[in-house]
């Protein structure tokens, strides 16, 4: 029967799959009986016909219902097909009622699990409110560095990478060279890259004393690193940090420049005249 209604989805007439077929799918997961890989992908595809005023209490809230429910291949659909109804949700709904069962997914026993709620952070950061993106969400991340799996040390580097820009300002302090650094002493290849990719894409989110005294020290020491793809890598990500110490020194000596004509207009004030006549003189 699932087979047939996936095959033949768009052949029922829009109220009918909406109103008849799409409670039928839900009730079907939600009593259990049925494959959760199969039925979600379904539910999303049934309620693509649903009008835009009943979507949320149709199909979403369904959804987010089967978060409690502890069945790793649930959770697993759930996921996998996150990217169909992320952008629908609403923060509020996922604060309250899809974080609290989602963060339990970070600590699972099973890899997968850990990996695919990494992952899904990607989609998911929007809808974060400040105390689960400064605190609740890094802690996990934190913990998650030292996973025994090294595509989820890469992933959870990656993801601080993306979310560095919209921490805050003491955060990222805090947070983003101690995570990145790490990830550079990391035994796996790509978690290494992806540490070098994450300073280089959070580089406007450093002072430029710490890029000076921390970044660079930490970049420049990758360019030694036994394999080639991290030591081209640090190459890139030295330039780029370089470039912006050239670029505030250059900002510092026309800081020096405006300040002491200011003072000669200030306090000197004929000499400053006198100074003028003579350029123009000579223009």
């Amino acid at each position: 029967i699932i087979s047939m209604l996936k095959d033949s989805a768009s052949s029922f007439p829009p109220e009918f799959a909406a109103f008849r077929i799409l409670p039928s799918l839900v009730s079907a997961l939600e009593f259990g009986g049925a494959s959760a890989t199969s039925i979600v992908p379904l539910i999303l595809q049934f309620g693509k016909n649903v009008p835009p005023d009943d979507y949320s209490r149709t199909v979403l809230m369904p959804l987010v219902k089967l978060y409690a429910n502890p069945d790793r291949g649930m959770r697993m659909a759930l996921l996998d097909n996150l990217s169909e109804y992320a952008e629908k949700l609403e923060k509020k709904i996922f604060v309250d009622q899809v974080w609290p069962h989602l963060q339990t997914g970070f600590s699972d026993t099973v890899a997968i699990i850990r990996e695919a709620t990494v992952r899904a952070m990607v989609l998911l950061s929007p809808k974060l409110n400040d105390r689960i993106l400064n605190n609740d969400l890094l802690r996990h991340l934190a913990r998650l560095q030292s996973d025994p799996e090294a595509s989820i040390r890469t992933n959870t580097c990656i993801l601080i990478g993306r979310l560095g820009p919209t921490l805050g300002y003491n955060t990222k302090r805090k947070v983003l060279i101690p995570a990145f650094s790490r990830a550079l002493k990391d035994p796996f290849v790509r978690a290494r890259v992806a540490g070098l990719m994450a300073f280089m894409a959070t580089s406007d989110c450093y002072d430029v004393e710490d890029v000076a005294g921390k970044v660079i020290p930490n970049v420049a020491g990758a360019t030694l690193d036994k394999e080639k793809m991290v030591r081209d890598q640090a190459f890139k990500a030295v330039e780029l940090f370089v470039k912006k110490l050239e670029a505030h020194a250059a900002t510092m000596v026309s800081l020096l420049y405006f300040l002491l004509v200011l003072h000669l207009r200030l306090f000197f004030p004929a000499r400053d005249s006198v100074y003028r006549r003579r350029r123009d003189k000579r223009a």
